[in-house]
């Protein structure tokens, strides 16, 4: 009688730990998905920062997951991109959204989505100051995408990527929309057919990619 009670007692121990476990990645992915749909129709680089401030926020709970804090330095990233016409302000968003994106990698070592973002913010970075970076980031740029590719050679992200930086390179440098077409093409394809792990999954690009390709032609 006694072994019985220590069962039913574990059991609902059990159950109740289950509930709690359910309850805490219920309550995650809805913080999470107020975020994402929040980012929707942000245009300002103040407001894009503050998403970043809130998906960092929710890392801060979240210390075994990755996608707050590559969240965070997404959208840092896009409010660099606001920033551009002031370069030393550009500098810092993107240094801060690459040791966000550094600090995902730590929590999920070898994933094709944070490396990707990695090269994309290591092309903005060298971007600021062409001809005093171009010899750091580019071969740091192009590492962290192929690292990216050899991890998920079905990413469109990573095609995307390579093809954008293509696009806006002079010809006389390899690029140019005619080096950059194929590229973006294959990223338009991959888009077709790629489906994020899960609902919180990055899935950005898709759009951007149609736009540059019909640039392109």
């Amino acid at each position: 009688m006694k072994a019985l009670n220590m069962i039913s007692l574990f059991t609902i121990l059990c159950l109740c730990f289950a509930g709690i476990v359910s309850a805490q990645t219920a309550g995650y992915q809805l913080q999470m998905k107020k975020g994402l749909d929040q980012a929707k129709t942000l245009t300002t680089a103040i407001d894009l920062e503050n998403t970043a401030v809130y998906f960092e926020r929710i890392s801060m709970n979240e210390k075994n997951q990755w996608l707050p804090m590559y969240y965070a330095a997404f959208y840092n990233f896009l409010a660099g991109l606001k920033t551009m016409t002031t370069p030393k302000e550009a500098d810092k968003i993107f240094d801060k959204s690459m040791a966000q994106i550094t600090q995902a990698g730590l929590i999920k070592p070898n994933e094709s989505e944070i490396l990707a973002l990695k090269g994309q913010i290591s092309y903005m970075q060298m971007a600021i100051d062409p001809s005093g970076r171009y010899q750091i980031y580019i071969p740091q740029a192009k590492g962290e995408l192929d690292s990216a590719a050899s991890l998920n050679p079905a990413n469109p992200r990573v095609d995307f990527i390579n093809g954008q930086q293509l696009y806006y390179t002079p010809e006389q440098y390899g690029g140019g929309k005619a080096a950059a077409r194929p590229i973006l093409q294959q990223a338009v394809n991959k888009f077709k057919t790629f489906k994020p792990a899960t609902d919180l999954s990055p899935a950005w690009g898709e759009t951007q990619a149609k736009t540059l390709l019909d640039l392109s032609k």
